[in-house]
């Protein structure tokens, strides 16, 4: 009589466990970069919308020879309280960032996008544009999540 002896095929729990590490090892290092470029397309949308901003602006001054309010727009601020520039974008309540004017006097504004992710420096994530058209970037490097 000859026995035969049965191989089932698959992996052991040494092949397993390896190839589990190494995935985690990939992802830790695959994540920090993947939230960094999330957060530079944000951006870049919010500097999109502060030149759109830029622009309205002067459009309203041209019109009525002072610059527009637009109190907070954006998130839990829709519409905004005060909208003199008709500052519209769609689905308000999913914006990534609150946006705001700040006018001084007729011949002077900002026009500034606030983010609710914070600088690890605790410092708050803005973009702003001013009457020179000067674009200004919070100067973060890395965001406490």
């Amino acid at each position: 009589m000859v026995i035969k002896h049965l191989r089932i095929k698959g992996f052991t729990l040494v092949e397993v466990t390896v190839v589990v590490s190494i995935l985690g090892v990939i992802a830790l290092l695959a994540i920090p970069n993947i939230k960094r470029f999330a957060i530079k397309s944000k951006r870049a949308e919010a500097i999109q919308n502060t030149m759109t901003l830029y622009s309205l602006e002067q459009a309203f001054r041209a019109d009525n020879d002072r610059y527009g309010q637009l109190t907070t727009y954006g998130q839990d601020h829709c519409p905004a309280a005060i909208n003199e520039l008709n500052f519209e974008l769609t689905d308000c309540r999913k914006l990534r960032y609150q946006y705001f004017t700040t006018t001084n006097s007729a011949t002077i504004f900002e026009a500034s996008a606030a983010s609710s992710l914070v600088c690890s420096d605790g410092s708050p994530d803005i973009v702003s544009i001013n009457v020179d058209k000067a674009v200004t970037v919070a100067d973060c490097q890395n965001f406490q999540f």
